[in-house]
């Protein structure tokens, strides 16, 4: 008698799927003897000769260490430091997003008072600073600055909006200080910036 089973009960499909299981099992236990087949089980669990290849060719990546790159802007291991004298709050931020670290830390002021009290309490290596501005000019700034402390003179860089007024450009001659006229490029700044300061020091 014919037996059919319904694959949708659970019970036949087990009865009609277990032989067949059993049969494939018995099947390549007869072609793959057990040892064939542990050796075959080692040789999978190892790289193969073009794998290991690979491996060999891409090591594994390291975290790389940082350099310290020689830069013309640093000193001993220091940026150089900046101090922006403006007026213009425009100016300050332009300068100080520009003049970064690793070459350089630039602090601002907003007055030629406010320049005075930070060159007293520190040292910089560079003054960048607006002629006109309220209260103190930039040229009353330097004139200070040649009573207190005459070695920051020599590092003054003075910007202005009218470069054609003539009593700055003979204070300029005389002193020999250089002078960005605004507007200014980035590309001007940072090199009167590198200039002055190889002067500088």
């Amino acid at each position: 008698m014919t037996r059919i089973y319904s694959l949708t009960n659970p019970s036949c499909r087990m009865k009609v799927l277990m032989p067949l299981v059993v049969a494939m099992e018995r099947l390549f236990a007869l072609k793959i003897p057990a040892a064939q087949r542990a050796r075959h089980a080692t040789a999978a669990s190892q790289p193969t000769t073009e794998n290991f290849s690979q491996a060999q060719a891409q090591p594994a990546t390291a975290t790389p260490q940082a350099t310290q790159p020689q830069l013309a802007g640093l000193e001993k291991g220091r940026p150089k430091k900046i101090l922006v004298v403006d007026d213009e709050e425009s100016i300050r931020w332009l300068l100080q997003e520009e003049l970064q670290p690793p070459l350089y830390q630039t602090a601002t002021a907003s007055n030629g008072e406010s320049a005075l009290r930070q060159l007293r309490q520190e040292p910089f290596d560079l003054i960048i600073c607006d002629v006109k501005m309220p209260g103190l000019s930039g040229l009353q700034v330097y004139e200070r600055l040649r009573v207190e402390n005459p070695n920051f003179c020599r590092r003054m860089i003075f910007i202005t909006g009218n470069p054609e007024d003539e009593l700055l450009r003979r204070f300029l001659k005389t002193e020999k200080r250089p002078c960005l006229a605004k507007p200014f490029t980035l590309a001007e700044l940072r090199q009167m910036v590198k200039t002055a300061l190889v002067v500088a020091d």
